[in-house]
């Protein structure tokens, strides 16, 4: 009983260690998780603003086309 009473404070200090390592491990995976998130967000805001302006200079191009053949 005695030596396990000798261990309690050093098995107390090790289950801190590990709430603490743990704690930090979760909050690392979710600052990753909401990095990939915004990242994620950002490429399809991205995309979606590049597909806009190329609708934009294809419509632009097809009326400079359509004016050209009419005044030809």
């Amino acid at each position: 009983m005695k030596k396990a009473r000798g261990h309690l404070p050093k098995m107390e200090i090790e289950a801190d260690q590990f709430r603490v390592n743990t704690c930090y491990e979760i909050e690392n995976y979710k600052n990753k998780t909401i990095h990939f998130e915004q990242q994620r967000a950002s490429n399809q805001v991205r995309q979606r603003v590049f597909h806009w302006a190329l609708q934009g200079v294809l419509g632009t191009l097809n009326s400079c086309h359509e004016l050209h053949f009419q005044s030809t």
